[in-house]
């Protein structure tokens, strides 16, 4: 029997044993139901806390369903990238220790054979710099992978970073603050009041929001809202600001931007060039994006 015949028929009755106790979190029940949208946002959170957990993950059902779910476009948008990411780690479930034990020669070689058609099925088609990109565990879930026009730049934004799409670099670099879902990116620009000073023109962003998780052994599933905000100026790109906790939830985010945030989050540029954010609420948080010295005059 060939490898993908083999993957073909462990998925298949994978589908048909798929767990229904408590302990499976309703995923999978939601999965044979086909309701798959709920079986999505039962499924990151316990996916994300396994990856985060000593040793790695146990179980390879989560993700390897997750992964699935993001190749074939199940409940969520499809994405190729991310599909890599979360078979990487049901592959690594599938060969645990915990999964392995007390398989013989035969059997265990047949485990990593399975294992490996998985991951190959996923991975395989991708480009060298997206197989890179997603093998971090920061699965960035939701990332565009898109090029956007900034000012008069072309962008790339993805997993792999944030970067002038004419100077891409050879090797991809992560996002700071391991994101796990995006909640927006977009580009931005902020003109000057009507008051600026001389020589003060307009600044040109690429604005990220992000969940990243903030888990305590023992405790359920949390996750921070961070802000990135990426300054193209003069043909370069470069980060002015991160801002960590601009809010925090038990669960998984949905949706993922809170509704009411645009209503309290405010950014104006002041006569300086610089420009000044508030986010109303409980305790309020301002601060500032400092004009370089010497740059927009």
């Amino acid at each position: 029997m060939s490898v993908m015949s083999t993957f073909r028929l462990l998925v298949a009755a994978a589908i048909l044993t798929l767990p229904s106790t408590a302990s499976a979190q309703g995923w999978a029940d939601a999965y044979k139901a086909g309701d798959y949208k709920k079986a999505a946002d039962l499924l990151h959170p316990l996916v994300i806390q396994s990856a985060m957990q000593p040793g790695g993950p146990q179980d390879p059902d989560p993700p390897r369903f997750l992964a699935t779910m993001y190749a074939e476009g199940l409940g969520v948008a499809k994405d190729p990238v991310a599909a890599c990411s979360v078979s990487q780690m049901a592959q690594q479930a599938m060969v645990s220790p915990k999964a392995t034990f007390g398989l013989e020669s035969p059997a265990y070689d047949r485990r990593v054979e399975e294992s490996n058609a998985f991951l190959s099925k996923y991975c395989d088609r991708l480009s060298e710099w997206d197989r890179i990109a997603a093998a971090s565990l920061c699965f960035a879930f939701g990332m565009p992978e898109t090029v956007l026009t900034i000012g008069l730049d072309p962008v790339r934004v993805g997993r792999g970073g944030v970067h002038l799409a004419a100077a891409i670099p050879d090797r991809p670099d992560q996002i700071v603050g391991c994101p796990m879902l995006i909640a927006r990116v977009r580009p931005l620009t902020m003109t000057p009041p009507a008051d600026a000073a001389p020589g003060v023109v307009a600044r040109h962003f690429v604005d990220l929001l992000f969940w990243r998780p903030f888990f305590k052994p023992g405790d359920a599933p949390r996750f921070v809202l961070q802000w990135e905000m990426f300054e193209v100026q003069q043909h370069k790109i470069k980060m002015v600001t991160m801002e960590e906790q601009l809010d925090t939830i038990e669960g998984w985010p949905v949706p993922p931007l809170p509704e009411n945030f645009d209503a309290r989050f405010t950014m104006q540029m002041v006569p300086s060039g610089n420009i000044q954010w508030k986010l109303d609420g409980a305790p309020p948080r301002r601060g500032w994006v400092m004009m370089p010295q010497g740059e927009g005059r």
